[in-house]
């Protein structure tokens, strides 16, 4: 099948043929061919583009590895947040809105501040230095340390990965089976605690992607959409997993080819045909913790859907599962996305120490000794 050119400015068409030449072959081979054939030289030559528009960087941010390489969800996001800070940056700049102007670290800090919740700020923090560590790199020649300080983002106990306690996370669970489509929603819960997925991987979820004598799902994990890859689930959560299908589908079965049946994604409003609406899951579990009695009030805000896979993430560091392993449960591709874990998985950590019996044995000699002097 012929290669079909992509569509814009031979500029942007020129980036998306060797982005596709780096996916293929590595930027080493690259570096080697354009070496031989005596191009380095000329590549040297070109000027930096000190007068680049915020524009221009957001036109080539969008032709780039690092926004294509992102799962359809991520793009609509970024693309967003793009849109947002140059909203922002040409209503505070006017007209002289340049790569450089719209990097300045007054125009960051003013943009960041009209945002209250910490947690909102570290995430635009983290997109922002995405962005700029591209566009800088391309048109400034640097790198993003003038303004790192600026955008460092900072994991404090506010913002940090919460967890459902084991109380909470028993009466969400009790509380799924009381409501409509309780074998269902009592499903997802176990799905997503069985295997630690994310929300659209666990929507993509086909009879096919099932392999019960290995104990492995398929899914599309993000940032490789289209490719599905292999998670391990728990054995608990793969039988109450089957025991779902065999109800929903069970009479399907017959009256369908095999590939047909195998097609049927597993949580469905249209018996099976497309997958369910992520906002239901979403709904459902809003509902499940407005419930929840053992969630303090001011708090409920802060869970979702996604605190599930937190809870897989610090259960499964409290039973002892190492942090390398953890991060392939979890499908990470860098174990500093799994780090973060530790920092919440401290509090816990600091609690088992204050039970080992060394530290139990001591306290008891040093307030019995602080007793006998009062």
């Amino acid at each position: 099948m012929p290669i079909r050119k992509p569509e814009g400015s031979p500029i942007n068409n020129a980036r998306v043929e060797l982005q596709m030449i780096l996916s293929n072959y590595g930027p080493e081979l690259l570096e080697r061919i354009v070496n031989e054939m005596g191009l380095a030289k000329e590549v040297s030559k070109v000027n930096i583009k000190e007068n680049a528009t915020l524009e221009e960087a957001i036109e080539f941010y969008h032709s780039s590895s690092s926004f294509l390489r992102l799962s359809k969800s991520s793009k609509e996001t970024y693309a967003s947040e793009l849109e947002q800070f140059k909203s922002f940056v040409t209503k505070e700049l006017k007209k002289n809105v340049t790569l450089q102007n719209s990097a300045e670290p007054i125009v960051l800090v003013k943009y960041l501040r009209a945002f209250k919740s910490s947690n909102t700020k570290a995430k635009k923090s983290a997109f922002l230095r995405s962005f700029f560590r591209c566009v800088f790199k391309q048109f400034l020649n640097q790198d993003i340390t003038s303004i790192k300080e600026v955008l460092k983002l900072k994991w404090t106990s506010d913002n940090l990965p919460r967890a459902f306690t084991k109380v909470q996370l028993a009466e969400i669970i009790g509380l799924s089976q009381l409501f409509s489509n309780e074998l269902r929603n009592y499903t997802i819960l176990w799905t997503f605690l069985g295997t630690g997925i994310r929300l659209n991987e666990l929507i993509n979820l086909q009879i096919k992607d099932i392999d019960a004598n290995t104990q492995t799902i398929k899914v599309i994990p993000k940032g490789h959409e289209g490719n599905k890859m292999e998670r391990k689930i728990s054995r608990i959560a793969l039988l109450i997993l089957l025991d779902y299908i065999k109800f929903k589908y069970d009479y399907l079965y017959s009256s369908l080819t095999e590939t047909k049946y195998k097609n049927l994604y597993i949580f469905s409003t249209t018996n099976g045909s497309t997958a369910i609406n992520k906002r239901t899951i979403q709904h459902m579990m809003k509902k499940l913790i407005d419930k929840a009695s053992s969630i303090p009030q001011n708090e409920k805000n802060r869970y979702s859907v996604h605190t599930l896979r937190h809870c897989f993430a610090i259960f499964g560091l409290d039973s002892g599962i190492d942090i390398y392993t953890l991060s392939k449960l979890l499908g990470h591709e860098s174990i500093n996305s799994t780090s973060v874990y530790l920092k919440l998985f401290d509090n816990q950590l600091v609690e088992a120490i204050e039970k080992h019996p060394f530290a139990q044995e001591e306290k008891i000699k040093i307030q019995k000794r602080i007793s006998n002097e009062l």
